[in-house]
């Protein structure tokens, strides 16, 4: 009830196209998944990536965080094919709006590969693991629970790869 009170009152003082229109429609989708609502959640996430379009144009990140919550769902119910290219598009305007070393390009990358690793194409997850573990590192140190999720994740890729390697001789 509270975000859709909220919701209401930014759209009438702000108008419907606002950036906090669309913020406050990603966390009712947020909401609605966590809730169970997966079409409401749906429609949400989209609404609010439009919204964040037309009001800060689609190279923003603030689109990408959109993207990438939006592919994040998909992801979630097994949407693969609708995934990847969010992920892609997200990972693009990050890294040229944000810059190739910012931490949310490595989040990015991250979950591109956590896609990949989802799909078995181990090699292609291996890479961004290890792209996203530079950044990770880089960002927070060798340390942060970023850095190791990353590195565990890349050693279950490995350890796929050399499974598969092994099964194929």
């Amino acid at each position: 009830p509270l975000f859709k009170r909220s919701l209401k009152i930014y759209q009438i003082s702000l108008g419907p196209n606002h950036p906090n229109v669309a913020k406050i429609l990603n966390n009712l989708a947020l909401l609605c998944k966590d809730q169970g609502n997966l079409t409401g959640a749906e429609q949400l996430f989209k609404k609010s990536l439009e919204i964040y379009e037309i009001s800060l144009g689609p190279s923003h990140p603030s689109v990408a965080t959109s993207l990438n919550n939006l592919a994040i769902f998909y992801k979630t119910q097994m949407k693969f094919s609708e995934a990847e290219p969010l992920y892609k598009r997200s990972l693009q305007i990050r890294e040229s709006s944000l810059g190739p070393n910012h931490p949310d390009v490595a989040e990015s990358l991250f979950n591109l590969a956590l896609l990949y690793q989802s799909l078995e194409r181990f090699g292609e997850a291996e890479l961004l693991f290890k792209r996203s573990i530079q950044l990770y590192k880089h960002n927070f140190g060798a340390n942060h629970p970023h850095t190791r999720m990353a590195r565990t994740n890349l050693n279950l890729c490995q350890q796929k790869i050399r499974l598969f390697s092994t099964q194929n001789k």
